[in-house]
């Protein structure tokens, strides 16, 4: 036991000690076999400490990334498919960090309070999201030290109640502030894809997307209705044994 424990120092391996004949964890294993539970344990809470160092520098170069265009000057339109393509995450990880990163770089406290081990990932998490909300981002200073306190002393289930608790009071528009939000940043594009045209519309209100979604399917139903007399005057009482002209996608 003691001649393995050296290899990991501080809660983190130290490559020096591997066996360069076996593999990373097959040598870790060998280091933490016999070790008593006390030390498991203190080791576990030593590396998720160096954990949550590395992840506030990790959002703080995330949102000096984002602050200074730097991905840009990579090649990248946005910084969410600068990390998909430099940190090969997904969509939805790649978002998030995106998040944390806006948060840290304008609340230096959370990013402290992230290094300082007071708080984990998923409490900033949680909290950049509310961050993010533009409903409720004019407040958030405000309670910030309320969250940040809540983080650091509540499950998270329970701080998850607190920061819904914080969107609820600050969001005193509700679902016209949704309605609002969404027709402000509408938006649409209509551009060449290969041999193919790509149109995509987002946003606006609900009663604007029922009217839309209405004149397209009455001009769906017009194709359809002209594929079918087409057919009728081409094969009169055999028609419906032959396929229509074109297809619904076709039609579409």
């Amino acid at each position: 036991m003691e001649e393995s424990a050296p290899l990991l120092t501080g809660g983190l391996l130290d490559p020096s000690c591997l066996d360069p004949d076996s593999g990373v964890t097959e040598s870790l294993l060998d280091s933490l076999l016999g070790l008593p539970p006390e030390v498991l344990t203190e080791r576990l809470g030593s590396l998720e400490l160096q954990r949550r160092r590395l992840h506030a520098e990790l959002a703080v170069t995330i949102g000096l990334v984002d602050q200074q265009g730097v991905y840009a000057a990579d090649g990248h339109r946005t910084i969410k498919s600068y990390l998909l393509a430099n940190c090969s995450w997904s969509g939805q990880e790649a978002s998030k960090w995106r998040a944390v990163g806006r948060l840290v770089t304008h609340h230096l406290e959370v990013g402290d309070a992230l290094a300082a081990g007071h708080i984990g990932f998923a409490q900033a998490a949680a909290m950049a999201k509310a961050f993010t909300n533009r409903r409720v981002s004019y407040r958030f200073a405000e309670f910030l030290p309320i969250l940040l306190d809540a983080a650091e002393r509540l499950p998270f289930g329970e701080f998850e109640a607190v920061v819904s608790e914080f969107v609820t009071s600050a969001d005193t528009d509700g679902a016209h502030g949704d309605r609002d939000t969404a027709v402000e940043h509408r938006h649409a594009h209509a551009v060449v894809n290969g041999s193919e045209l790509d149109i995509a519309v987002v946003g606006g209100d609900p009663l604007t997307a029922t009217e839309v979604v209405a004149i397209i399917q009455q001009f769906i139903d017009d194709e359809y209705a002209s594929d079918v007399a087409a057919r009728r005057d081409e094969f009169g009482d055999d028609a419906e044994s032959h396929p229509l002209a074109r297809t619904a996608p076709q039609r579409r």
